[in-house]
């Protein structure tokens, strides 16, 4: 029998639970530590395009592991490292937080790489170690954000572009990170110009596509008036009714969609140790309407 909400057709032994009605589901009856056929792959991603996060518990996965299951999903990135930096598998992304760091680098509200084209597809990370209590991840869905406005602010932002630059952010949220690797970012993602409503290539649905953290004037408008409306449309994200709450555990996985939502990592743990490590998906085309 299909699933209710999605209309799809459950893998043998697979159940879903879903978090929120148009985002987040939690899949069990799977063990991503062995090789997926190819009809488990197809399954997985249909409804990870439909329910934009899914979460598994219990997968302890070997880095080997944890890049094959990535592959699944499309090319995998390796991001820039400092100098020096040697790592077994390079399209893991390891983030390790001891108990003396007090930052709160990943506490906003963002997409990955948006001024990246073909964009970033998804991202699938690994809980290797946390917190008992905290540390969770609030995922916004901003196909939902988009629906959710008036009318006629639906509008007036339409063919209005807002220009990506990932400096912005790292300036703003991270003051870890060195010149040297802003650079290096830089030059591979320069600053780019994007409409505020996107069309997610794979699903035809449109995408608010705006944060504070990297959105850093919309063309055409004075300052006050841009900074006025990148908050506006931004603060969508922190609406419950767009959001799904991942609450961690050792070994879950969670893979969400990066074209179609914001993920924040509440840092409500100082004092405690966290180690997390996650693989990239790209998209294998640009935007629509644009070009390489």
């Amino acid at each position: 029998m299909p699933d209710a909400l999605t209309g799809l057709d459950l893998p043998q032994g697979v159940t879903l639970t879903h978090l929120q009605p148009t985002i987040g589901t939690e899949v069990a009856g799977l063990d991503l530590c062995t090789e997926l056929d190819t009809e488990t792959v197809a399954f997985l991603r249909s409804l990870w395009l439909r329910r934009k996060v899914l979460l598994f518990r219990d997968q302890p996965l070997s880095e080997e592991q944890h890049v094959r299951f990535g592959r699944y999903f499309g090319p995998l990135d390796a991001l820039p490292r400092p100098s020096g930096s040697e790592q077994e598998w390079p399209e893991l992304l390891v983030i390790k937080r001891d108990g003396s760091d007090n930052s709160e680098s990943e506490a906003f509200f963002h997409q990955d790489v948006p001024y990246a084209n073909p964009p970033v597809a998804g991202a699938i990370a690994l809980m290797k170690k946390c917190p008992g209590i905290g540390g969770d991840t609030i995922i916004a869905d901003m196909t939902a954000a988009y629906h959710r406005l008036s009318p006629w602010l639906k509008v007036a932002i339409e063919g209005m572009q807002g220009i990506h630059r990932f400096d912005l952010g790292i300036v703003l949220h991270n003051a870890n990170v060195t010149e040297e690797l802003i650079a290096k970012f830089m030059q591979k993602y320069p600053p780019k110009t994007y409409p505020l409503v996107q069309t997610h290539r794979e699903t035809g649905e449109k995408v608010l596509y705006v944060s504070q953290s990297y959105t850093h004037a919309i063309k055409g408008l004075p300052r006050d008036e841009s900074y006025a409306l990148i908050k506006l449309l931004s603060d969508r994200a922190r609406v419950p009714e767009n959001q799904c709450r991942v609450s961690w555990q050792e070994n879950t996985v969670v893979m969400w969609d990066n074209r179609s939502t914001q993920h924040y990592a509440a840092f409500d743990y100082p004092g405690h140790f966290r180690h997390l490590q996650r693989v990239t998906v790209l998209d294998t085309e640009p935007w629509p309407g644009t070009s390489l």
